[in-house]
């Protein structure tokens, strides 16, 4: 899991040309990423693009560790607050559900956590289980989400 500041994103083009082509289009369209509506956005085919998410966070005991086999994330809030949690794949419990066909799978876990907020950006990989969309203090808030999703794996 790498986590930093949307300006040092330069600093992560070196993972491959699609997370560079990811990272460029958060810092080109970030004034703007309001106004993609929610759904899934191409960028570059179904390789890159944008899956725009508006929703109201959880409370931490309704949340799921989740992880992906073909795609990393980039996360990055655009408005509002949210508790993210880490755990990598190795360290996790047995896994409690699986959807092959959205890529994800969703773990029994006990992840730690901060706050995800302002600019800052996570990129999850495959071997990273992760824990988004908790709510601070345990106190839902509307927050607007860019993920960009990258594939990794076919």
């Amino acid at each position: 899991m790498i986590i930093d500041r949307l300006k040092n994103a330069h600093l992560y083009y070196c993972l491959g040309k699609r997370f560079e082509t990811g990272l460029r289009f958060l810092q080109d369209n970030w004034d703007t990423i309001p106004e993609f509506e929610n759904g899934v956005h191409e960028i570059d085919d179904r390789d890159v693009y944008l899956f725009m998410r508006r929703y109201d966070t959880v409370k931490l005991a309704d949340a799921k560790t989740e992880a992906h086999r073909k795609y990393a994330d980039i996360q990055i809030l655009k408005q509002g607050n949210e508790i993210f949690g880490y755990q990598t794949l190795s360290e996790v419990g047995k896994r409690i559900e699986d959807y092959p066909e959205r890529d994800v799978s969703y773990f029994d876990a006990k992840p730690e956590f901060f706050t995800l907020k302002n600019d800052l950006f996570v990129i999850v990989l495959p071997e990273d289980a992760h824990c988004p969309d908790c709510a601070l203090n345990d106190a839902p808030e509307s927050v607007i989400k860019a993920v960009i999703k990258v594939r990794v794996n076919d």
